[in-house]
């Protein structure tokens, strides 16, 4: 099976600018409004909590949209009851030989992986997206190119 396809920001193949530009325009304009990342309802307080933490490192490298939440609220709600699952395994260790309890948690545990690769929530994903944030920083506060980009 081929590899879902990654951000533009995170490829490393090459790609001329061209490519990378109108790529690149492509995306933010799929992504709907990048300001307005908000939860569902019908998350609980902690499924909200797990939400917001995913979102906030996420819009600091500023890769999230509207649309994202959906993708966010499911991994949210997975990593809870994964959550919730070892905590009645920890109380309960007798529950590891329950074939119903663990063939639902060995689901969730899938969902969760496969979550995770198409958040990049991998080391290796984060690595990709702490060097795309450190590049996002240089460019921010480059004061040759704010001055060509018009700026003071």
């Amino acid at each position: 099976m081929a590899r879902p396809a990654k951000p533009i920001e995170l490829q490393t193949r090459h790609n001329t600018k061209a490519d990378k530009n109108s790529r690149q325009q492509i995306q933010d304009s799929l992504k709907g409004d990048v300001e307005y990342v908000a939860p569902p309802y019908t998350l609980t307080d902690s499924q909200l909590l797990i939400f917001c933490k995913i979102r906030d490192v996420y819009q600091n490298v500023d890769l999230l949209g509207e649309l994202d939440c959906y993708v966010l609220a499911e991994c949210a709600v997975v990593i809870d009851r994964l959550q919730q699952f070892e905590m009645m395994i920890n109380d309960n260790p007798d529950l590891l030989i329950n074939k119903d309890i663990m063939s639902i948690r060995k689901g969730y545990t899938q969902d969760y992986y496969r979550l995770c690769n198409e958040l990049g929530l991998s080391p290796q994903s984060r690595a990709k997206l702490g060097s795309l944030s450190l590049q996002k920083d240089k460019e921010n506060n480059d004061t040759l190119l704010k001055i060509l980009k018009g700026g003071a």
